[in-house]
């Protein structure tokens, strides 16, 4: 990858390794703010089910003279590593949905823009 966009590893061991710590940490609260991600025991997983893991990936925003804007991390679940019929049922649709005040803006826009 390139210095904008580092792996894991380089991102740990680079001269802003701070920045990057702070970027996951601000991230990770985030998806346990919104119950996106939580945090479960291993004891508590079925026998034979497959998790799907996770890894970081990291962007530096940039204005455009070149200089850093901030530091983002984004927290990817790896689902090419699941199987059909084994961890899915290939026929259920699943979606993202907004947050109710994005959701309640729209519907105040909507009959103004017809």
């Amino acid at each position: 990858m390139g210095p904008d966009h580092p792996t894991d590893k380089q991102a740990c061991n680079s001269p802003v390794a701070a920045e990057w710590a702070k970027a996951r940490a601000k991230k990770q609260a985030q998806l346990e703010k919104y119950g996106v991600f939580i945090k479960i025991d291993t004891a508590d997983i079925p026998k034979g089910t497959k998790i799907v893991n996770t890894k970081w990936v990291y962007m530096v925003k940039r204005n455009p003279d070149g200089s850093i804007i901030k530091y983002k991390a984004r927290k990817v679940g790896r689902g090419f590593f699941q199987e059909e019929r084994k961890s899915y049922d290939a026929d259920q649709t699943l979606a993202q949905i907004m947050r109710p005040k994005t959701f309640r803006i729209l519907l105040v826009i909507a009959p103004y823009r017809n």
